[in-house]
């Protein structure tokens, strides 16, 4: 029983070593492919983020000058008219 307890310990020990070995070279491979991935991911989304914003910058422009215009219209408050309507 003792030989086969040295014989587990050699042979785990081995496999041991082996899975090291083995998952360090897939975490390598990952961390190359994942970073790879994000630099794209990075460029992707930041050529997504420049034309949000100039399409939100463009329609943030066409709001204030639509909202804009309107609130001249809107401008005349109850309050006012309270007053006009007192003599």
């Amino acid at each position: 029983m003792v030989l086969v307890g040295i014989f587990d310990k050699i042979h785990y020990g081995i496999d041991g070593i082996f899975n090291k070995i083995h998952y360090g070279f897939v975490g390598i491979f990952n961390k190359i492919h994942y970073g790879f991935v994000g630099i794209f991911d990075k460029i992707h989304y930041g050529f997504v983020g420049i034309f949000n914003k100039i399409h939100y910058g463009f329609v943030g422009i066409f709001n204030k000058i639509h909202y804009g215009w309107l609130k001249p219209l809107t401008a005349v408050r109850p309050s006012s008219l309270l007053e006009l309507a007192t003599p």
